[in-house]
């Protein structure tokens, strides 16, 4: 039983190391400077696509009549009610990454 766990623990180590050694940079600040543009495009791509899903969410978006009233059956004013919920956690979803890629975008840009 001992010698198995040895063997695991050998078997971690290599695979740490090799993902350490794999990660590590001589020159970080150069690497940082290198990738800056392909973080910049990840940043700029990910808050394009939250963005876009927060503006046409699936299911679309319900038009107002003419007068600006939306009005509906009892059984889907209940309806409405309960994907009201819904919709404000999707939204607050969809708000989390695209502010994050939002500060990514600012970072890389304005302080590398």
């Amino acid at each position: 039983m001992m010698s198995n766990s040895k063997q695991e623990k050998k078997w971690w180590e290599k695979v740490m190391n090799s993902i350490g050694n794999w990660m590590a940079h001589k020159k970080k600040d150069e690497w940082l400077k290198d990738m800056r543009g392909n973080l910049s495009l990840l940043a700029t791509v990910i808050a394009t696509m939250t963005f876009q899903s927060a503006i046409n969410p699936p299911g679309g978006i319900r038009p107002a009549s003419e007068t600006g009233e939306i009005t509906c059956p009892d059984i889907q004013a209940k309806t409405l009610r309960f994907h009201a919920l819904e919709k404000l956690s999707y939204l607050f979803l969809k708000q989390t990454p695209t502010t994050a890629s939002f500060i990514i975008t600012h970072y890389v840009l304005f302080h590398l």
